[in-house]
C-alpha cells in the first residue's frame, strides 16, 4: 500500500504545516476525533474579517451520517470518486449581506477564504489534510441544506488523514504524486506599478 507524503522545498524558513500542505485525494477511513475537529474549527473562528463580520458558516458531515451523504451527492462525479474516501466533508458558505442586513458585504468571499486557510493550516498542524473543491452543484447544495437567500455555498472540503493511493482510481495516481509548481516571486510581487518586479527578491541587492 502506498501513502504519499510531500514537502515543498522553499528558500525561506516558513511554518512546516505550510510547506507540507497539499491536497490529497486518497484518505484513510480513520475518523477524526471530536477534540481535533473542535481545534480545527476554532482556528477558522479566529480568522480576520472586514468589520469583524465573520461571514462564514460551515456544514459538517461525518461519514456515516446523512449530512455527509448529502454533501457527497452535490459533488460532480469526478470528485465523488475520490471524496468518498474522506471521513469528513465540509460545505463552506458565505453571507452576502452585512450582519445587520442593511447592505451587501463586498468582502464575504475573501473573508471566507481566510477562514478556510486558517482551518486548513491548523488541520495540517494536527496531521489532518484537506482538499478544497469548487466542483459541486450549488443549487442542489442550497436546496439540500435549506440555505437562506443571503447565504451562498462556496466550496466543499474533504478532510482526513492521508490514505493509500491504491484506494482511488488509477487515472488519478499521477496527479497524486506530483508536486504542483508555484509562481516565482517576480511574477506576482511588484513595485511602482503592476508588472514591475519588486527588488525584494533580488539576491544581488541587500
Amino acid at each position: 500500500m502506498t501513502k504519499i507524503k510531500k514537502q515543498r522545498e522553499t528558500p525561506y524558513a516558513i511554518l512546516t504545516p505550510i510547506s507540507e500542505r497539499w491536497s490529497p485525494r486518497a484518505f484513510m477511513a480513520d475518523s477524526i476525533d471530536r477534540e481535533t475537529l473542535r481545534i480545527i474549527f476554532e482556528a477558522a473562528r479566529l480568522a480576520p474579517s472586514a468589520f469583524n463580520a465573520q461571514p462564514w458558516s460551515f456544514i459538517i458531515g461525518i461519514k456515516g451520517d446523512t449530512t455527509w451523504d448529502s454533501i457527497l451527492s452535490t459533488l460532480i462525479p469526478f470528485n465523488q470518486q475520490w471524496a468518498s474516501t474522506a471521513p469528513v466533508l465540509i460545505l463552506a458558505c458565505g453571507n452576502t449581506r452585512s450582519e445587520d442586513g442593511n447592505h451587501d458585504n463586498a468582502y464575504f468571499q475573501y473573508d471566507c477564504g481566510q477562514a478556510l486557510a486558517y482551518l486548513s493550516i491548523q488541520a495540517m498542524e494536527k496531521g489532518v489534510y484537506t482538499h478544497q473543491m469548487a466542483g459541486f452543484n450549488k443549487e442542489l447544495a442550497k436546496n439540500s441544506f435549506s440555505l437562506p437567500t443571503d447565504i451562498i455555498p462556496l466550496t466543499i472540503t474533504a478532510m482526513g488523514y492521508p490514505g493509500n493511493i491504491e484506494d482511488i482510481p488509477e487515472s488519478m495516481h499521477q496527479q497524486e504524486k506530483e508536486i504542483k509548481p508555484r509562481k516565482e516571486f517576480p511574477t506576482f510581487v511588484f513595485t511602482n506599478k503592476f508588472g514591475v518586479p519588486s527588488e525584494l527578491f533580488n539576491s544581488s541587492i541587500e
